[in-house]
């Protein structure tokens, strides 16, 4: 069978759903002793791709986490009101440094150098309680260290990025509840987003769940489609995680096979991007171009 077709997709819950349960990312426990599959779908573009996948799940009574961008080609009201309907859950893909950025008009170099200062206090943050003070403090000493020009291109970019976030938190919040958020990278922008949170909390803002910050992937085995394929360094530049596992798979074929040997954690995150997957022979091999 062909890889990154929905009847692959279907074929692979079904697989999880012999042995495990399926569940979205704001059911993430760390206390759950099951076997658990939690399924998330980055909504990047092409929304009507992912309300297929969300009707897909359903059928199969699966119910998983939909992370939109609020862009205009993403932010559809009535598709994300039915996803939500259906019982999945709708999670903000956030990426507002990087908007901040392209308004404010900030260098590539001075994104460059602003991501090298707080790239290992953000790597440290990751492996740390959302609701600590560390981040946040050692965000101040950076910042302070910073040459003047720096500090306040640094200062200008953090306060416009926040209100973004208020803003379209605000807009996606009239439209489903949601309490996930989940960072998205713009490859062309030297600036990552999740830096946001070395200043600020995102649970002041009743978020639950970052799935970079808050889940141990030493625990959970995180399986991407990133750039469409199941390892590529390259072509998977953001979608990352820091674990121990080292595990790889070169089709949905070995997943599937990985999965009923049994020889895997007994917790799997999939991180599934719904416009590579089509049933369509056509427009599958023009994906398949692209990529």
């Amino acid at each position: 069978m062909r890889d990154f077709t929905l009847a692959a997709y279907r074929e692979l819950l079904q697989t999880c759903l012999i042995d495990h349960s399926c569940k979205p990312v704001r059911e993430y426990d760390t206390n759950d002793s099951n076997q658990v599959v939690y399924l998330r779908h980055d909504v990047d573009r092409k929304p009507g791709k992912a309300l297929q996948m969300a009707k897909l799940e359903h059928d199969l009574d699966v119910r998983s986490t939909y992370f939109f961008r609020c862009t205009s080609e993403c932010f559809v009201p009535d598709l994300i009101k039915e996803i939500e309907s259906m019982g999945h859950e709708i999670g903000y893909h956030y990426e507002n440094l990087s908007t901040a950025a392209q308004r404010l008009g900030v260098k590539r170099g001075e994104l460059k150098e602003i991501s090298a200062f707080f790239a290992q206090a953000l790597k440290v943050a990751m492996q740390t309680s959302p609701d600590s003070k560390q981040p946040r403090s050692r965000f101040e000493e950076l910042h302070l260290s910073m040459d003047s020009m720096l500090q306040n291109t640094t200062s200008k970019l953090m306060d416009a990025a926040l209100a973004d976030f208020q803003r379209n938190l605000e807009r996606l919040r009239r439209l489903a509840n949601v309490t996930s958020i989940a960072m998205h990278g713009m490859p062309f922008l030297p600036i990552d987003n999740r830096i946001l949170w070395l200043k600020y909390n995102y649970q002041d803002f009743g978020i639950q769940r970052e799935p970079y910050f808050d889940i141990d992937y030493n625990q959970v085995l995180y399986i991407t489609d990133a750039g469409r394929t199941w390892f590529d360094p390259i072509a998977n530049q953001r979608d990352k995680v820091e674990t121990d596992f080292s595990v790889t798979f070169n089709s949905i074929g070995q997943i599937q096979e990985a999965i009923q040997s049994g020889n895997l954690p007994s917790k799997l995150l999939f991180n599934v991007h719904p416009e590579h997957w089509t049933d369509a022979l056509a427009e599958w091999h023009k994906i398949a171009a692209i990529r």
